[in-house]
């Protein structure tokens, strides 16, 4: 997570409809560049963190769109809060990697395993802020992986997504 910002303008109702809405799976914060979406975001999550809910933070680029290095980043941010996980997820990973050719299969496999192990390692209620979703173009495969991430989610996660654009 970001460090938290002290000059920012406070959104206190948006603030308050994504703390309202952390029963939901999916929450979509939608607006123009330089609107305050990753501001609000460092606000709420260090919110979270205060009130004891886990946060994992992924802020996105270009080189994002490759579906292997989005679930290894992904993996990355959930390690960081719960430093047990991945293990079999990562082993996955790395083995891709080290194939000649690219085998978008090897994406599927890699985040059933990652959902399996999120359901068997993560028992705590948080929250999985994605930044800058937007960068991803629109025929990249995360967006398919996205949505069997969202199909399939434990009921102990709740994803936030940053984007200039609707995915």
């Amino acid at each position: 997570v970001p460090p938290a910002r002290t000059q920012i303008i406070r959104r206190r109702r948006a603030f308050a409809l994504l703390h309202e809405q952390l029963d939901l799976r999916l929450n979509v914060v939608l607006a123009p560049a330089g609107f305050g979406k990753t501001s609000l975001l460092v606000d709420f999550a260090h919110d979270c963190l205060a009130r004891g809910i886990p946060v994992c933070w992924y802020n996105l680029d270009e080189q994002d769109s490759d579906p292997l290095v989005f679930l290894r980043y992904l993996a990355t941010s959930l390690r960081r809060r719960f430093p047990h996980f991945g293990e079999r997820t990562f082993r996955l990973l790395d083995e891709a990697r080290s194939t000649l050719v690219p085998d978008p299969s090897l994406a599927f496999s890699a985040l059933g395993t990652l959902i399996s192990e999120l359901d068997e390692q993560i028992a705590d209620f948080f929250v999985l802020v994605l930044d800058d979703y937007h960068v991803l173009p629109a025929d990249s495969l995360v967006h398919t992986l996205m949505g069997l991430l969202l199909t399939y989610l434990p009921a102990a996660a709740h994803v936030i997504l940053a984007t200039r654009s609707l995915p």
